[in-house]
């Protein structure tokens, strides 16, 4: 005041943080089994720190439902200066739903006249994208079991991978004998006075292109 006489008072202005970086990850995302797991980096911004320290918290795999499938689950952290932090995870699922490629598959259909002519199964194998070789089953049908006569084959043969994606080729074979057997030692015509001189049967036998030597009956 006038004489000289005063008192003080005084104001704080305290700048405070607490506010989380945030934090921005990538969308989850799906693979095929036989790629490498790659994750996308994220991203963070901060009200007060222009730069928040990015880091792996952690990386988790998981098995899937079948071998060659899992997934895998990274987990970033987003700090700034003053300890404040957010987090954010990405996860990488490796799928498998490839069929196996089979090669070595026959013609789908065939036709023969006897069933020896009907060559052995085909060798056919098969790979996978991610298992690489897998078995490949044989299965074989006739309708008329071990003939020539109106037999219609049918091969397949299927492979498996450890997904349990498949694929399959398959062909049909048919067998037919319409070739008749081929008679040798036919006698010529003949004309007799007497019964007396009519020679016996003459021995008359067959061949047949499928069945070899087949009986004549006289």
């Amino acid at each position: 005041d006038d004489c000289g006489n005063f008192s003080q008072c005084s104001q704080t202005v305290t700048k405070e943080d607490n506010t989380a970086p945030v934090i921005s990850c990538a969308a989850n995302k799906t693979i095929n089994c036989a790629a490498a797991v790659v994750f996308d980096d994220p991203t963070a911004t901060d009200n007060c720190d222009p730069t928040p320290t990015i880091t792996v918290v952690s990386t988790v795999g998981t098995a899937g439902a079948c071998p060659q499938e899992s997934s895998f689950t990274r987990t970033w952290r987003a700090t700034d200066d003053c300890g404040n932090f957010s987090q954010c995870s990405q996860t990488v699922t490796k799928e498998d739903n490839v069929k196996p490629v089979l090669s070595g598959c026959p013609a789908p259909t065939a036709s023969f006249t006897c069933l020896s002519q009907v060559p052995p199964p085909a060798t056919v194998t098969a790979t996978d994208n991610c298992a690489g070789t897998v078995p490949v089953n044989f299965r074989e049908t006739q309708s008329n079991p071990g003939s020539s006569c109106n037999n219609v084959i049918t091969r397949i043969w299927t492979a498996t991978d450890p997904c349990n994606n498949k694929d399959s080729c398959l062909q049909v074979i048919t067998v037919n004998d319409n070739v008749k057997p081929v008679l040798s030692g036919c006698p010529p015509p003949a004309s007799f006075s007497c019964l007396s001189q009519v020679p016996p049967p003459a021995p008359v036998t067959a061949t047949d292109n499928c069945a070899g030597t087949v009986p004549v009956i006289f």
